[in-house]
């Protein structure tokens, strides 16, 4: 009897956008979309009568709460996943530094 392995497929994640290092990256797709929700908001507020439709005025101290927690989450891992691979970076460089100098 021959068993079948099953692999698994990692499930396609379409919807997330490419960050600055061209990972995907739910984060940076967090922050377009709520940029873009404020946006959107906004724009609508301003053409309100024109357009006939009831919105909520447009508060910049509300945006600045809705975004504030986004942004922080995204520019926070991106500082964070930077600091390390620089510290691991000058971990390698100073263990090839010392092997040359016990040369």
């Amino acid at each position: 009897m021959t068993e079948k392995k099953q692999t698994k497929k990692k499930p396609s994640l379409w919807y997330l956008l490419k960050d600055s290092n061209g990972k995907k990256s739910l984060s940076y797709t967090m922050v377009v979309w709520a940029f873009f929700a404020v946006l959107c908001w906004m724009i609508v507020s301003m053409a309100e009568q024109p357009l006939g439709i009831k919105v909520r005025e447009f508060s910049g101290s509300e945006s600045a709460m809705f975004l504030t927690p986004i942004y922080a989450l995204y520019f926070g891992r991106k500082h964070t996943k930077t600091k390390a691979e620089n510290s691991s970076s000058a971990e390698s460089d100073a263990e090839e530094d010392s092997s040359s100098v016990d040369s």
